[in-house]
């Protein structure tokens, strides 16, 4: 997995209501992340469960909480194709309950739910987090 932009991408668009996530605007709504693939590796399918398991716990949100673009998309989008979701996001509730198979633990404060790592109260926006799709 590759890191090549922080903060708002505008590439989500409108979302419709979704398991708990409501409709409304998708850039604001949700952290994503781009899949380049004709079908995922292990590798890759692995490394988005706890990619995305991370930031759900950061966020303070639930493993159903993830949503591939045909699930929310108002537009038609298809991504993410050949990914049962259904199937990510018990993956992704399997890795979430405090550590995942390589150890790693969430080790937020919770009373810093929802705010990004770098920034404490009172400070203006420095970043943001890396996410879910």
């Amino acid at each position: 997995m590759h890191l090549i932009a922080v903060g708002r991408a505008n590439h989500a668009g409108k979302a419709k209501a979704s398991g708990p996530n409501p409709a409304g605007d998708g850039n604001t709504l949700y952290v994503g992340f781009e899949w380049d693939y004709q079908g995922p590796s292990p590798q890759q399918y692995d490394a988005a469960v706890r990619a995305t398991a991370a930031v759900l716990l950061r966020t303070g949100r639930p493993a159903d909480a993830a949503r591939g673009h045909m699930e929310a998309s108002t537009t038609g989008k298809i991504d993410p194709g050949l990914v049962d979701m259904n199937r990510f996001r018990a993956d992704v509730a399997r890795v979430m309950p405090g550590r995942n198979p390589r150890g790693w633990r969430d080790r937020r404060d919770p009373r810093r739910a929802g705010q990004h790592a770098g920034r404490r109260p009172g400070e203006g926006r420095r970043g943001a987090a890396a996410g879910a799709g």
